[in-house]
């Protein structure tokens, strides 16, 4: 609760936010709902999979580039930073990032100003920047100031083991077109002695 408590405040502001935590934690999540609750909610939520980006395109994916700038890509292209304008950008797994790239984007939110590759003008940068990141603490990727949010592991809350068990219960029973009944003892016992190294996503 407190961590949604830091993630609603966190919505309400302009900074960017890093949503820190585990694989599995529910990182995403998070930064979706920061979305939701944000003055950015009316615009579009564009998201990037910095790792599923070759390196040597990050920065095209992400400020775009004008024609000609690749030859092999000849088109002008419109990075995600553009497609977001207006809403929020989530970067998933920032970590993933380049060193140059992160740079990059660490002048474009000093300045709220960014330019796309190969291009002489700079655009004004109109996208609420959410990302998430599985670094430890003490790594800053973005490199000025910015709101954080820390996921603690599933073995860390216990008290959500429950809960959370019980709404995908429900969900899955609602698929299957079933009333759900609950969970044994034993079978609750079971739920609250396994460590979850795969935190909520392994739990669901």
């Amino acid at each position: 609760q407190r961590t949604v408590d830091r993630a609603q405040i966190a919505a309400r502001g302009e900074q960017p936010v890093l949503v820190r935590g585990p694989a599995g934690a529910g990182k995403s999540m998070f930064a979706r709902a920061i979305h939701a609750w944000s003055p950015a909610a009316t615009g579009s939520l564009e998201t990037l999979y910095c790792a599923a980006v070759p390196e040597p395109l990050q920065a095209r994916e992400l400020f775009g580039c004008a024609a000609g700038t690749y030859p092999a890509l000849p088109d002008a292209f419109e990075g995600a930073i553009a497609r977001a304008a207006g809403g929020t950008l989530l970067l998933e797994g920032i970590e993933a990032l380049a060193a140059p790239v992160r740079t990059t984007l660490s002048r474009a939110l000093a300045v709220s100003r960014y330019r796309p590759e190969g291009d002489t003008a700079e655009r004004a940068l109109r996208a609420r920047i959410v990302a998430t990141t599985e670094g430890g603490a003490g790594e800053t990727p973005f490199g000025v100031a910015h709101q954080e949010i820390v996921i603690a592991p599933l073995a860390e809350r216990r008290e959500d083991v429950l809960p959370l068990a019980a709404h995908f219960l429900a969900l899955f029973a609602a698929e299957a077109g079933v009333e759900p009944i609950g969970f044994a003892t034993d079978a609750r016992t079971a739920l609250l002695e396994e460590p979850w190294p795969g935190n909520v996503a392994e739990l669901r």
